[in-house]
């Protein structure tokens, strides 16, 4: 089972925030989930998120920044499982 997990979000000095993500692969394998229509975040314009998920719990993996007004959806759904989600 593989499944993004979120961490937090951190405020920045010009007034954005800045959400933190994780993932939690429990396959004991590593995983691969390209870009796309199965590993999908709007505002991660420059592919910080990962698309190859090393075994074991991963916490702060990499950050995203939006507006206060905007909310943010990690689309992860490798093959053969059922889409998840962390927001």
């Amino acid at each position: 089972m593989l499944k993004p997990t979120f961490d937090c979000v951190a405020p920045n000095a010009q007034g954005s925030l800045t959400a933190f993500f994780g993932y939690d692969n429990k396959n004991g394998v590593s995983v691969s989930v390209p870009y796309g229509t199965k590993n999908s975040l709007a505002n991660d314009t420059t592919n910080q998120r990962p698309s190859r998920f090393l075994p074991g719990t991963h916490h702060f993996s990499f950050g995203v920044d939006f507006a206060s007004n905007q909310s943010l959806t990690w689309k992860l759904t490798p093959d053969n499982t059922r889409p998840r989600r962390s927001r």
